[in-house]
């Protein structure tokens, strides 16, 4: 879900720091979040910008 709110703001270079992190950055794309569902993870996000 993290992989698909970075793609829905607009970033598209995600570092995977192991092979195993291939297969969710592959999904990613797959994931559409609505919009309230970017509002909800932007907020509670907000306190770690």
């Amino acid at each position: 879900m993290a992989l698909a709110w970075l793609l829905a703001k607009g970033v598209t270079a995600s570092i995977a720091s192991g092979a195993e992190q291939v297969p969710a950055l592959i999904a990613a794309p797959s994931l559409v979040l609505s919009a309230a569902e970017i509002t909800v993870l932007d907020e509670v996000s907000r306190p770690f910008a």
